[in-house]
């Protein structure tokens, strides 16, 4: 019988034993597995922190480079162009504001035709607007107010023939001229004319 009860315990010494270990094998497991979690979260986090880095450094270099362009687009108009504008006799903003992005237009297309022939670049495209096309093209715009100054009431003096050479050579050479005469109030009645019409009779 004392054989038998060491014989026992020594059976659940081993069992604890055993019990013990396996424990701790667990618990070896379980750690290691936290530390590779950290890990990864720790090397998730400096990714993101890089990627927000990136981007914002991109976004620092876009917001330059425009600045940049912008900087080194020629102002073509008279330097006060923009105060002029809002000096106009109208309380429509959006008769102003289209009237500025049209002059930016042909202003940003006057720059790339400058820069077109300094590469010596002989391609004329529609995207390259030289300032002695502007020039003209307004020229011919004057032209016309000019007659109605003269004979303001006189209806044919108020309207631009679409098939003149004044208008075909010239003020129809720059972009979104339709825009330009609408704003300065011309109505297109039809295909060949363009009409300023009275406001008063």
């Amino acid at each position: 019988p004392i054989i038998t009860a060491t014989t026992s315990a020594n059976q659940d010494k081993g069992n604890a034993n055993d019990e013990r270990a396996q424990a701790s094998q667990s618990m070896a497991i379980k750690q290691s597995a936290e530390r590779k979690y950290d890990d990864a979260a720790d090397d998730a986090e400096d990714d993101g922190a890089t990627a927000q880095k990136h981007m914002e450094d991109t976004n620092a270099n876009a917001s330059s480079s425009s600045s940049t362009t912008e900087q080194s687009i020629p102002i073509i108009y008279h330097p006060d162009y923009k105060d002029m504008i809002k000096t106009l006799p109208t309380d429509i903003k959006e008769i102003k504001q289209q009237l500025t992005d049209l002059l930016n237009l042909w202003q940003k297309k006057a720059a790339a035709c400058a820069a077109s022939d300094d590469d010596d670049n002989d391609d004329n495209t529609d995207a390259a607007l030289s300032v002695d096309r502007i020039k003209a093209g307004l020229a011919a715009l004057t032209f016309y107010i000019n007659k109605i100054l003269k004979k303001p009431l006189a209806p044919a003096t108020r309207k631009i023939n679409t098939y003149n050479k004044q208008y075909k050579e010239r003020l129809s050479t720059l972009p979104r001229i339709d825009t330009l005469l609408t704003l300065i109030g011309y109505e297109q009645s039809d295909a060949a004319f363009w009409t300023l019409p009275l406001l008063y009779q």
